[in-house]
Order: C-alpha cells, then sequence, then structure tokens
C-alpha cells in the first residue's frame, strides 16, 4: 500500500531528536511522530514514539474495523524505521 500524507517538522536537533506531525485539513494534527536519540557507552538508543492526535469519526470507524491490522503493521514498521537508521548510523561509525 502506497500513500502520502502532508507532514510538518516540530523538532530538529541535530544527534538529539527529529520530530514531525502527520497533518490534515485546517493543519488538524493527526498523528506526532519523534525519534530520540541518547548517548550509550557502546553507541545509542534510538527511541521511535507516536501520539495520536485528532480523532474523527472515519478514524474511529477504520479503528474498530481494521484496528489491529494498523497495530500489527505500525509496530513492523517502527521496527524496520529503526533498522534501518541502525544501518545508516554503523555504515557511517569509524
Amino acid at each position: 500500500m502506497v500513500y502520502w500524507t502532508n507532514c510538518v517538522v516540530t523538532s530538529s536537533v541535530a544527534g538529539r531528536e527529529f520530530a514531525f506531525d502527520v497533518v490534515g485539513p485546517q493543519r488538524r494534527v493527526f498523528v506526532s511522530w519523534s525519534y530520540r536519540i541518547e548517548e550509550t557507552e557502546t553507541g545509542a538508543l534510538v527511541t521511535e514514539c507516536f501520539e495520536l492526535g485528532h480523532v474523527s469519526f472515519v478514524s474511529k470507524l477504520y479503528e474498530v474495523v481494521a484496528g489491529r491490522r494498523r497495530t500489527a503493521r505500525n509496530s513492523d514498521n517502527i521496527r524496520a524505521t529503526l533498522e534501518r537508521v541502525k544501518a545508516v548510523a554503523e555504515s557511517n561509525s569509524p
């Protein structure tokens, strides 16, 4: 499935944090995503988070019909994103 969204970057601090909102009509925030980076003794810990924003009738209906599938897809996509971030970070290390 391919789709696109409008996003607004809400935070960008090199080596520390990147965050953005997925927005809809009237710039309503549907979901906020963030990536926080903490240094560790062996490298870095990256935490990916999301928080649902505006909940419409359509999104409530979707949650009832496909909520479990959405949760599983989000978990898979979060894992894949973090694996890609790790691969890029490790390819640039000394």
